[in-house]
């Protein structure tokens, strides 16, 4: 059975897997190797490893760690303000021209919702937004160009958790997984929207943007995964930041308390 799935994997899937456990198990050179020979090494290691095929590819449904630090310390926290933050990412993607030509737009973004915590009047902010992963972090970072608008609560008292446990079931079981053109960050953010009830149709315009030519390009619509699954490359595409120490030297803490004293 094992075999069988290495069987119609890629080559470079293969490549892959072998890679990744080829220290656990004997170590071999791979140059060369024809498909046949690569599934056979690949069983060699998956027997020696004990290791589940079929989990090797699996996408963890669940968050990373720094999510679960975030969420453990603060998703008690209520939500004071919720911001819609909108960074272009052209900006990261000049060398590739061919985005731009493809893209039904002059502009694209990525998209998060950045939030004022409080509790015992303290405050935090958290940022939630989904790239190759859902990505719950405190003290996020606001780029020069990143468009900010406040999103109406509605006077609904709701935490973190709550915000959260209402999307993972309004989402269901597109959740924690991730998709260029059918589930990426603007889907999240427009379910988060929807399944706290909370926004307006201005809010939804300033989120979704016009992608429709992309839906059909499958060769784009699988570099934008394929970039988006090297998992370190991504955070440079997407414009993930290293949390900010609140020196306030990127504007943030000014554009934020400029909203809490409204």
């Amino acid at each position: 059975m094992v075999k069988n799935e290495f069987s119609k994997m890629k080559v470079s899937e293969l490549k892959t897997f072998i890679k990744t456990n080829r220290s656990k198990a004997n170590y071999k050179n791979i140059t060369g190797l024809n498909k046949s020979e690569l599934i056979d090494y690949a069983e060699e290691i998956n027997n020696k490893i004990g290791y589940g095929i079929k989990d090797f590819f699996k996408i963890k449904k669940e968050y990373n760690n720094i999510s679960k630090s975030t969420i453990n310390k603060y998703g008690n926290w209520q939500i004071q303000t919720a911001t819609i933050v909108r960074t272009p990412i052209f900006r990261l993607l000049e060398k590739f021209n061919v985005f731009k030509k493809l893209i039904n737009s002059n502009q694209a973004y990525h998209l998060a919702i950045n939030l004022t915590l409080t509790a015992n009047n303290k405050y935090q902010l958290v940022s939630v937004e989904k790239q190759d992963q859902v990505n719950i972090k405190p003290n996020p970072k606001l780029e020069d160009d990143s468009e900010i608008r406040e999103i109406p609560l509605y006077g609904k008292n709701i935490t973190l958790n709550e915000l959260l446990k209402n999307t993972e079931e309004f989402m269901k079981d597109k959740y924690f997984l991730y998709d260029a053109i059918t589930n990426n960050c603007q889907d999240y953010l427009m379910a988060i929207l929807k399944a706290n009830q909370i926004g307006n149709e201005e809010d939804k315009k300033f989120i979704k943007q016009l992608i429709t030519d992309l839906e059909g390009n499958m060769f784009l619509r699988k570099t934008l995964n394929t970039l988006t699954d090297l998992g370190t490359r991504v955070s440079q595409v997407m414009g993930k930041g290293k949390p900010c120490p609140h020196c306030d030297g990127c504007g943030y803490e000014t554009k934020y308390k400029k909203l809490h004293n409204k």
